[in-house]
C-alpha cells in the first residue's frame, strides 16, 4: 500500500511536472552567482574584477532536486515545453511520431496558454487560452476547406477556475499549482479517495518518506547518471498493483481514460523515467517503456525558453479575441467541461452510462442480424443500388422509434424485439444521441454490409 501510494503521488507529480512557484526567502537559493575574476586594466595593469558564471549544482534529496529543478523552471511566469511520443511497433519499418508544443505567459490581468498539436502528416492545429479567475476565451485555429478556421469558445467561470488557479500556481510561491490540482481531482471525481492528498498539503512533504536514495534505490531501481540526471523505474508488478488499487477505488477515472488507456499500460514492461537538468533548471521528463507485442516507445517533456516566450495571435482573429477575454457576449455558448465532467462521473458510478452503452450495443447488434439474413439483404440491395453513391444512411437521436429504418423487414424485426418503445438516453455521455447507421452495396455481388458512427 506504501508503495502504491507514493506510485500515485509520483504520477500526479509527472501529470503537472511537479508543481512549483517561486522561490523564497526561506527557500535555497539556486541562482547563478558571480564571482570576481582577475583580468588587466588597460590604463594601470592591475587586475580587475570581471563577472563570471559560477555553475549551479542541485542539492539535496532526489525528489528534493526534482521540486527545485522544477520550482525554478515555471519562476519566471513565461516558459514554453513540449510533448512527444515517438512509438516503434515491429511490423512497421518507420516510427510513429506525435508532438504538442505549449506555451504560457504571465500576463498582467491573466495567463495567456498556446498549443500546437503537430500529426504524422505534417498538418497542425493551433489552441489559444486566455485565462482568469471569472472566466476567459479559448480560440481554435485549423486549416481547413483551402481556408484558415477560427473557432471561439467562451470559457466559463467554473472551468476557469480549475484552469487558472493551476497555471497561475505554476509560478506563485509554495505548492498553490499542486493544490489546485488535487483540489480540482477531489471536485470532479465524486469517488476520489478524499485521504489519499489532503488538499493543502505540501508536495514536499508527502514525497519525503519516501525520499531516502536508499529506499529509492531498492524500491525504483534508482541511479543518477554522469550528466547529473534522475533515473527512476517503475516495475511492471508496481504498476499492475497501481492499476489493481485504480479498479478499487477510482471507478470513475476509469471511465474517463477508457479502457483501452487502461489496457495498453497494463501491456508495459518496466517503464523507466530520467529526468535531465540545464543547471538548476528542469530540463526534460523522458519515459522509456516497451509493450508486451514488442512495440518499444518514448514519451519526453522538454522545457525551454524560459523567460523569453512569445504568443502571437492570428491577425484575423486577434481583435474579436481581445474583445471577448472580459466581455465574451452571447455570440457563443460558454465551456462547461467540468459541470459535464462531474455529471459523468456520477452517470458512471451510479450505472447510466453502462446502461446507454446497452441500449445502443443492443439496437445495432439487432439490425446487423438483419442484415445477415441473405433474404432481408438482397431486399436491401435492392434500395441500395437506387441511391446515387449506394448508401442509404438511416439516423437516430433521442426519441427514435427503433422501428425507424424504413425497410419493412428490418422494422418488423426491430418492432417484435422492441415494441413500439423509443430510444430513451440517460447519461449526458450519450445525450443528446448522434447515430448514424449506413448500408452500404460492396463487392462484385453487391453484397450490402452495414456501418455505424455515433457522434
Amino acid at each position: 500500500m506504501k508503495k502504491q501510494k507514493l506510485l500515485t503521488i509520483l504520477v500526479l507529480v509527472l501529470v503537472m511536472l511537479a508543481g512549483c512557484g517561486k522561490k523564497t526567502d526561506n527557500e535555497t537559493k539556486n541562482d547563478v552567482t558571480n564571482t570576481p575574476t582577475p583580468t588587466k586594466s588597460a590604463e594601470q595593469g592591475t587586475p580587475t574584477p570581471e563577472p563570471t558564471e559560477e555553475p549551479v549544482v542541485l542539492t539535496g534529496t532526489p525528489f528534493e532536486r526534482i521540486l527545485t529543478a522544477a520550482h525554478n523552471a515555471f519562476a519566471d511566469g513565461n516558459f514554453s515545453f513540449s510533448a512527444a511520443v515517438t512509438a516503434k511497433v515491429p511490423t512497421e519499418s518507420e516510427p510513429t511520431k506525435q508532438a504538442n508544443n505549449y506555451r504560457f505567459i504571465k500576463c498582467d490581468d491573466g495567463e495567456l496558454a498556446f498549443k500546437e498539436s503537430i500529426y504524422e502528416d505534417g498538418t497542425k492545429e493551433h489552441e489559444y487560452a486566455f485565462l482568469q479567475p471569472n472566466g476567459g476565451i479559448h480560440l481554435y485555429t485549423w486549416w481547413g476547406d483551402s481556408k484558415m478556421n477560427y473557432e471561439y469558445v467562451p470559457i466559463s467561470k467554473e472551468d476557469a477556475g480549475y484552469m487558472y488557479a493551476f497555471v497561475h500556481g505554476l509560478h506563485e510561491p509554495g505548492d498553490e499549482a499542486f493544490q489546485a490540482f488535487v483540489h480540482m481531482c477531489a471536485d470532479l471525481f465524486p469517488d476520489w479517495p478524499k485521504t489519499l492528498i489532503p488538499e493543502n498539503a505540501s508536495l514536499a512533504s508527502l514525497l519525503a518518506p519516501f525520499g531516502s536514495t536508499e529506499y529509492l534505490e531498492k524500491t525504483f531501481g534508482y541511479h543518477q547518471t554522469e550528466d547529473g540526471s534522475d533515473v527512476f523505474i517503475i516495475r511492471k508488478e508496481m504498476i499492475a498493483g497501481f492499476l489493481d488499487s485504480l479498479k478499487n477505488n477510482f471507478k470513475g477515472l476509469l471511465y474517463y481514460y477508457g479502457d483501452n488507456s487502461l489496457a495498453r499500460i497494463a501491456e508495459c514492461g518496466d517503464i523507466e523515467i530520467t529526468m535531465s537538468y540545464d543547471g538548476a533548471v528542469l530540463k526534460e521528463i523522458a519515459m522509456r517503456f516497451q509493450l508486451s507485442d514488442g512495440t518499444k516507445a518514448e514519451q519526453t517533456y522538454t522545457v525551454s525558453n524560459i523567460g523569453t516566450t512569445q504568443i502571437n495571435l492570428p491577425t484575423a482573429a486577434k481583435e474579436k479575441f481581445e474583445s471577448m477575454k472580459f466581455n465574451p457576449g452571447n455570440e457563443e455558448e460558454p465551456s462547461n467541461w467540468s459541470s459535464w465532467l462531474k455529471q459523468y462521473q456520477l452517470d458512471a458510478i451510479e450505472g447510466r452510462v453502462d446502461k446507454d452503452v446497452q441500449t445502443v450495443n443492443e439496437l445495432l447488434q439487432a439490425i446487423w442480424e438483419c442484415v445477415q439474413d441473405p433474404a432481408i439483404n438482397a431486399e436491401l440491395k435492392e434500395i441500395v443500388v437506387k441511391e446515387k453513391n449506394k448508401e442509404l444512411i438511416i439516423y437516430y437521436s433521442e426519441g427514435s422509434n427503433y422501428d425507424k429504418t424504413g425497410i419493412p423487414s428490418i422494422d418488423a424485426k426491430l418492432k417484435e424485439k422492441f415494441g413500439n418503445n423509443k430510444i430513451k438516453m440517460e447519461s449526458v455521455m450519450w445525450v443528446p444521441l448522434s447515430l448514424q447507421i449506413y448500408f452500404i452495396s460492396e463487392g462484385a455481388d453487391g453484397t450490402v454490409q452495414m456501418y455505424y458512427d455515433l457522434n
